[in-house]
């Protein structure tokens, strides 16, 4: 099961969203308006101030490690995807954001 299927699985479950709401968003490629406090911040939103997360989740998040420098090897500070571990996310809805004001 990916990130997008646990998120939308928990955000109907919660009720935030119907069945027939998320499909349609699917439907239409696009994911469900429910993300990080980091990725609104990314879009151009900020958190209300007073919010709390209307959804916390467990997902998966790749480990990366930094691989040490060989003398052999030229590409050795790249990072490496070494498996995945659960974290907690904690969600927030388009209602629960506006717009960042630029000065």
């Amino acid at each position: 099961m990916t990130n997008e299927q646990i998120i939308a699985n928990s955000a109907v479950a919660a009720g935030i969203f119907t069945q027939e709401e998320a499909e349609a968003y699917f439907s239409h490629g696009m994911r469900l308006p429910i993300h990080t406090f980091a990725e609104w911040k990314n879009h151009g939103y900020m958190v209300k101030k007073g919010e709390h997360a209307a959804l916390v989740v467990s997902i998966w998040k790749p480990k990366t490690s930094k691989r040490k420098k060989d003398e052999k090897n030229v590409e050795a500070d790249k990072e490496e995807n070494s498996g995945f571990f659960l974290t907690t996310a904690y969600l927030f809805t388009k209602n629960q954001v506006e717009a960042i004001k630029t000065a």
